[in-house]
């Protein structure tokens, strides 16, 4: 980690060989200069954690060698460039945590090169998800959490390599696939997706499936129920046990005190009675 701040310097495109560019968790402010895109020959550029601010250059579409770009945690705004289309080698493109905005383009579906991570969570992206995404069979890792899209997921369920997925805090609705992938998800990766609902056909809800977490739910309630009974039938126990051996212990004190007042008194002060040796005598 270092402290670079101020602009990314424009001489950087002058580096036409250059591989390798990475200047993530710095202080680097200001747009992300479209000259980056004559490094032709780039094969990552991570820009991670900075302040840049601005839209992505179109001009990222000349990085016909990049295999992973990475621009998270930033002040990005705008949509995402149509040039993406072009990067044909890419395998993970994370764009998260910016403020990008407009609809998922509908060229990301056709760079089916993503096999690692699609990762588009923390923006203002809007709008449904469009079919071409239908082609990313290789994604392993997609994460379109925390933004405002909307419409039905039945797309994602082409995606069969798919091993992690987060599409919480959207307004999806319809039916959730049902592929193997699919069924083994938990609730968490569909959080506030509250017009989601499950399927038997991937088609329609199913209303036996809703009956069944209905009566998933009223168990739950009976056993809550059932255990707070129990907790106070015990405190009630305890408590009348309690008052009364404090009863019991009150009762064998005032017996006492009754038994002691009933016995001869042989406490201080004694009467003495003087005998004369006469009466000794006699």
């Amino acid at each position: 980690m270092n402290h670079f701040s101020g602009h990314l310097p424009l001489e950087i495109a002058n580096i036409t060989v250059l591989e390798l560019l990475d200047v993530h968790n710095n202080y680097i402010t200001g747009e992300i200069p479209s000259l980056l895109g004559e490094l032709v020959n780039l094969e990552q550029l991570d820009l991670s954690r900075n302040n840049f601010a601005g839209k992505i250059p179109w001009s990222f579409g000349n990085f016909s060698y990049l295999n992973k770009l990475i621009l998270n945690n930033n002040l990005l705004t705008g949509a995402i460039p149509r040039s993406i289309r072009n990067l044909q080698k890419l395998t993970l493109l994370d764009l998260s945590s910016n403020s990008l905005s407009g609809p998922i383009p509908l060229e990301i579906g056709y760079v089916t090169s993503l096999t690692i991570s699609l990762d588009l969570s923390l923006n203002g992206f809007t709008g449904e998800l469009p079919e071409t995404m239908s082609s990313l069979t290789q994604l392993q890792s997609l994460d379109l959490s925390n933004n405002f899209l909307y419409g039905k997921i039945k797309v994602l369920g082409s995606l069969t390599s798919l091993t992690s997925l987060n599409i919480s805090y959207n307004n999806f609705s319809g039916a959730i696939p049902v592929s193997p992938f699919f069924r083994t998800l938990s609730s968490n990766s569909y959080l506030q997706n509250p017009r989601l609902c499950e399927s038997t056909d991937g088609t329609s809800c199913s209303s036996r499936i809703v009956q069944r977490n209905g009566l998933k739910s009223a168990k739950t309630v009976a056993l809550v129920s059932v255990i707070l009974a129990s907790v106070t039938i015990i405190v009630i126990a305890s408590l009348v046990i309690v008052v009364r051996n404090q009863r019991y212990a009150m009762e064998k004190s005032s017996g006492a005190l009754a038994a002691s007042s009933g016995a001869e008194d042989f406490s201080y002060p004694w009467t003495f009675i003087p005998i004369s040796e006469a009466q000794l005598h006699r």
